[in-house]
């Protein structure tokens, strides 16, 4: 992962994850379907972050590609 991405990804998990991170922003913040872990996910361009809240704590599970979040979200299912 490039310096750009990382930087894309931390600035967006910094808009969205610190106000509200349990509101559904269109199609880039969504809460999961038919899975409890994680709870949460947020689409930055070709990357996913999932997520789950506890309190108001946020606790990411994983940063990937979205051709790797297939596998990662098997796990749960």
């Amino acid at each position: 992962m490039s310096k750009d991405v990382k930087g894309k990804i931390l600035k967006n998990m910094d808009r969205f994850l610190v106000e509200a991170p349990e509101t559904p922003f269109g199609t880039r913040l969504k809460r999961m379907e038919h899975i409890d872990i994680p709870e949460y996910r947020l689409r930055i361009g070709d990357y996913r972050v999932y997520y789950r809240l506890e309190d108001k704590t946020v606790w990411i599970m994983m940063v990937c590609h979205e051709k790797k979040a297939d596998r990662f979200l098997r796990r749960f299912s």
